[in-house]
């Protein structure tokens, strides 16, 4: 670096630099400046703090030659070996303008045109050799991560060059950020291209008019020059800008700041483009006086009244009243009280938020305490470090799932309706809850696809009056979801709520399907825990950080960052029971298919849904069999199933192989899986007594083909199955003729009883004793000597 001449070296004009020698300052790091001109962008680093710059342009030295090979290797290995931290430059663009008359260069022929005057044979390629050079150090610095630009004008033919083409394709967000001078002080537009990398690529500093400009042809007077060879030097508000985008990895958090569109554009306000006199202001509130506008919602006023009256009653029980007043009088030693009241409310196991209200309450409304409030929040942070804030559990995609399922199968559509939209909108679940279908706008409003999603205003939301709008937005992507709201909520009037229940009743209910889950309450499962869960899922799915940020409407990115710190990697599930964790796969299997066709979870009898949660998706522990089924698929053999169910167990266990093989066969499930559902079902039935109940309590539908048929429609409608449950009731009637024909004892089923069975048959009970043309009887354990049926074989 020391064969470099001094003067191509700038470092900081500090009054001590005389301490430190340029040998000294080079065993650090620094800048790279090439094509630096009147090196604008150098001063500005040094000014930001960088230990030196070294710069490089033909105009200042013939030393200094950028074309000259043994050079550009040399700078090349000092960029390899990490001595600069940062790397820029503006290369000669004069024969890559698109004002050379007659033309030197085209789009198709950026290199060159086939043909051209001869005098302009050294400066093409003296330009296509400055282009080659700086796109070799940029990609050096892409490998190296190094923080980068290039600069030419926007309508330049370098950026059609093949080198650079190459490097725009394979960047994956746009490179570019396009800047108008005119929008940085200058006099003049000239829309300029700066190849970058980091947070300044793909920014748009744009002229939006209002005023004239000096137009970049001629002769300047002024100056003594050309006005193009005038307008070659940044202004100095981009070399501010280029500076800060070089060291914004070094920078100080304090020192890093967003452009600022509405300062560049000297717009007093953020709204650029308004007019200045907009008009009349519309209706508003009046009040009588400021003083009454109240800047916390009536329940934290409320909350904080209530924070504040235990406040005064604790001071009314430990101090005299004359001690009280002396003290309250004195700001230090009020707030010295006020300490005292948070240790207390610690040591007696007072929750943290009556303390954290507390002072935020004194600190809106007692400006006298300012200078002493620091004693209170400094014994808040030390109740933070020992109790540290606890997010709510969010809640997983396959416990979402399983719930909808529930639900669903209970007939709460509309409850479904909130649950969806506080996952996949990834909000509060309050905000959907106080909906109304004039806030949704579903495809079907706009006449669109279902592909464009839905959207949901909220009009009163949380962050309000935190700069994030009054009136803000949910929107939801999926399709099948987005689907399921049209079948339920596509034809309701505008006023019609989204669930006419209130919070406390969607708790209940919450609750309830927990239950019918096997998931107890100490895994902290609650409604609340949705917008985590639907933001955890969509981090999982790979969307992006900041789309995530906007889609959840938060400003900052460090709360979401620390958040799916905490949460991405947790989960609840494996911390289930083994039959909660059947029940909530069994459930979730079926969810694609449920909101696909709403008939079939809900029209198929509580009985079947209870089966399949105990029995209906779990692997079977074996060398050769599993059983490993879809929703879709499993909803197949469950409706295959419900037709033994009621038969009896005896007849069951002797049948089941001949009925998953049907419904197996119309999925395409190998034998394997056939098998093993068979033996999975078997083992269910002996382990769990069901065997000997339904040995009293079972069913004999009188005609099963009938049922089969009605089952059958139910799913077929959709699955073009038709033609297959045709052949399947035929072979049921033949099942039910040949098991007619073995002696067995039929008995009327005796609905009066109220004796204790489980839930899933009492269901099934009711279904059988509401239908009075129905036979209910119960198979005699005969009939597990029926002869086997003939296997079912599908066209």
């Amino acid at each position: 670096m020391l064969t470099f001449e001094l003067r191509a070296f700038i470092r900081p004009k500090i009054h001590d630099r005389s301490r430190v020698s340029l040998s000294e300052a080079l065993t650090y790091p620094g800048y790279l400046d090439l094509y630096s001109g009147s090196r604008g962008v150098a001063h500005a680093l040094s000014r930001l703090g960088a230990p030196w710059v070294l710069t490089f342009d033909w105009g200042h030295s013939v030393e200094e030659n950028l074309l000259d090979y043994k050079l550009q290797r040399l700078i090349l290995s000092l960029l390899e070996r990490k001595a600069f931290v940062g790397v820029g430059g503006g290369p000669v663009c004069s024969s890559f303008s698109r004002a050379i008359r007659p033309a030197v260069r085209s789009k198709a022929h950026p290199a060159g045109l086939p043909s051209f005057r001869q005098s302009m044979e050294s400066r093409v390629a003296e330009g296509n050799a400055h282009s080659a050079f700086i796109a070799e150090v940029v990609t050096v610095a892409l490998r190296l991560d190094l923080p980068f630009w290039v600069e030419n004008p926007r309508t330049s033919y370098m950026w059609d060059m093949p080198e650079w083409k190459s490097l725009i394709d394979a960047a994956p967000t746009d490179p570019f950020a396009v800047i108008d001078y005119c929008q940085l002080g200058a006099p003049w537009r000239k829309r300029t291209r700066f190849f970058v990398s980091g947070c300044l690529a793909g920014q748009r500093l744009l002229c939006q008019g209002g005023h004239l400009h000096q137009r970049l042809s001629g002769y300047s007077q002024l100056h003594r020059k050309s006005w193009t060879k005038v307008a070659e030097h940044y202004p100095p508000a981009v070399n501010r800008l280029l500076a800060l985008h070089l060291m914004s990895p070094v920078l100080r958090p304090g020192m890093r700041r967003r452009l600022d569109l509405a300062l560049c554009a000297r717009c007093s306000g953020a709204r650029i483009g308004e007019a200045g006199n907009p008009g009349p202001a519309g209706p508003v509130d009046r009040v009588r006086s400021l003083e009454e506008v109240e800047l916390v919602t009536p329940a934290t006023a409320r909350l904080q009244a209530r924070v504040l009256g235990d406040f005064e009653d604790w001071l009314a029980r430990e101090l005299t009243p004359p001690a009280r007043r002396t003290l309250c009088s004195c700001a230090m030693a009020f707030c010295t009280l006020v300490r005292c009241y948070g240790n207390w409310l610690y040591q007696h196991g007072e929750p943290m938020y009556k303390f954290r209200h507390l002072m935020a309450w004194l600190q809106k409304n007692r400006f006298d305490l300012k200078g002493h409030l620091g004693m209170g929040w400094d014994l808040l942070t030390r109740w933070e470090r020992l109790q540290p804030v606890v997010h709510r559990v969010p809640v997983p995609f396959s416990v979402f799932r399983a719930l909808m399922i529930l639900a669903l199968q209970k007939g709460w559509r509309r409850w479904s309706c909130v649950c969806g939209l506080a996952f996949y909108g990834v909000a509060r679940a309050g905000e959907p809850l106080r909906g109304t279908r004039g806030d949704l706008l579903l495809p079907s409003d706009t006449l669109c696809e279902l592909a464009l999603g839905a959207f949901m205003a909220v009009r009163s939301p949380k962050t309000a009056f935190r700069g994030k709008g009054r009136l803000q937005h949910i929107a939801v992507k999926d399709s099948a979801f987005v689907s399921f709201l049209e079948k339920t909520l596509g034809e309701d009037d505008p006023q019609t709520p989204i669930y006419a229940g209130s919070a406390a009743s969607f708790r209940r209910r919450w609750d309830v399907l927990l239950q019918d889950l096997d998931i107890d309450k100490s895994a902290r499962l609650t409604p609340g825990g949705l917008r985590g869960g639907g933001a955890v899922f969509e981090y999982q799915r790979g969307l992006g950080l900041q789309e995530l940020l906007c889609r959840m409407r938060i400003r900052h990115l460090s709360t979401l960052e620390s958040y799916l710190h905490e949460a991405a990697a947790v989960s609840v599930v494996p911390g289930l029971t083994p039959r909660g964790r059947s029940r909530v796969a069994a459930a979730s299997a079926l969810y694609p298919f449920a909101l696909e066709d709403l008939r079939c979870p809900i029209g198929v009898p509580a009985v079947s849904l209870e089966f399949m949660l105990e029995a209906g998706y779990r692997p079977v522990s074996s060398s050769e069999d599993s059983c490993c089924l879809d929703g879709q698929k499993l909803c197949v053999v469950a409706c295959c199933m419900m037709s033994f169910l009621s038969i009896g167990t005896a007849a069951m266990l002797h049948l089941a192989p001949h009925h998953v093989a049907a419904g197996a066969s119309y999925v395409g499930l190998d034998q394997n899986a056939v098998h093993g559902m068979h033996q999975h079902v078997k083992h269910w039935a002996q382990n769990s007594g069901l065997d000997v109940h339904l040995q009293r309590a079972g069913q004999w539908v009188a005609g099963v083909g009938h049922d089969m048929h009605r089952v059958g429609a139910d799913f077929a409608d959709h699955a073009g199955l038709d033609q297959h449950m045709q052949r399947a009731g035929d072979w049921a009637r033949e099942v039910h003729q040949q098991l007619l024909g073995q002696d067995q004892i039929l008995s009327p089923y005796e609905c009066s009883t109220t004796a204790d069975i489980p839930k899933w048959s009492r269901a099934h009970k009711e279904w059988c004793c509401e239908h009075q043309d129905t036979a209910c009887a119960e198979a005699s354990t005969t009939a597990s000597t029926s002869p086997s049926p003939q296997h079912y074989v599908p066209p």
